[in-house]
């Protein structure tokens, strides 16, 4: 928790720099969708994190990622949007990209993965999934209000976790600008997003965006020196392909 203090107070002052310079308009209803869903973006951050923490990568990943892709889906569908048909070629091939990324060749971690395990990262991809589905439903003149009420929200209930668990929220110093640094991309991530949904489909938009563990593997061989397997090349391609059906699907449905 006290890593997501950082990460989330990091995001928050960055977006309420930046957030005068976008313009946009204070919206009683946008504060209350976007405090909304930074509660539970920071619901499913610390899920996830206890989930890497104590099982599997290949495992929370992918499982997360597609959660996290699969309720906005349902949600923008339901609320009437209608992808093309290359999209919704593209959305399962988008899915099956996300968990090819995360595995490993030998496949063994996945078949032990402890049940706390899935539980935690079917809920992360819970919590995502209900914050991209936030972030569609905000004012298109808002600016970069929404990011900031969101990133308040987060900030605020761990904070108040922190204190009622009596959690030093202290990090080694080592790692601090690790932390700082997680926080300003991941509010970039958030924004970005955020933009996505006012020029597309939620439903493409979230699947695109959940193609996230495709990045960590790629930092993985970079900054790791992890071994890049077929599987992953694989899924390199596949991953290419439904990015392609998809912006072609989303196009035409608009």
């Amino acid at each position: 928790m006290a890593v997501v203090v950082i990460t989330q107070s990091s995001g928050l002052v960055l977006v309420a720099l930046a957030s005068p310079f976008f313009g946009g308009t204070w919206i009683g209803a946008d504060v209350a969708i976007a405090s909304a869903g930074g509660l539970a973006g920071v619901f499913g951050l610390l899920c996830f994190y206890r989930s890497l923490a104590i099982g599997p990568m290949s495992v929370a990943a992918p499982l997360s990622a597609v959660l996290a892709a699969l309720v906005p889906v349902v949600c923008g569908v339901a609320l009437g949007e209608r992808p093309a048909l290359s999209a919704w070629i593209g959305i399962p091939l988008a899915l099956l990209a996300v968990v090819l990324f995360s595995r490993t060749e030998a496949g063994n971690e996945t078949t032990h993965a402890g049940s706390n395990v899935i539980l935690l990262s079917t809920l992360a991809g819970l919590g995502f999934g209900g914050f991209f589905v936030s972030l569609d439903k905000v004012s298109a003149n808002s600016g970069l209000l929404p990011i900031v009420s969101a990133r308040a929200a987060s900030v605020l209930v761990v904070l108040l976790a922190l204190i009622v668990s009596r959690t030093p929220a202290t990090v080694p110093r080592s790692v601090l600008p690790t932390a700082l640094f997680c926080g300003l991309f991941d509010t970039l991530a958030n924004v970005f997003v955020m933009l996505a949904n006012r020029h597309g489909m939620l439903a493409t938009v979230a699947v695109i965006s959940s193609l996230y563990p495709a990045a960590t593997v790629l930092l993985a061989q970079v900054v790791l020196k992890e071994r890049f397997t077929k599987l992953h090349i694989y899924a390199s391609i596949t991953a290419i392909l439904a990015v392609a059906l998809i912006a072609s699907g989303s196009s035409a449905g608009t």
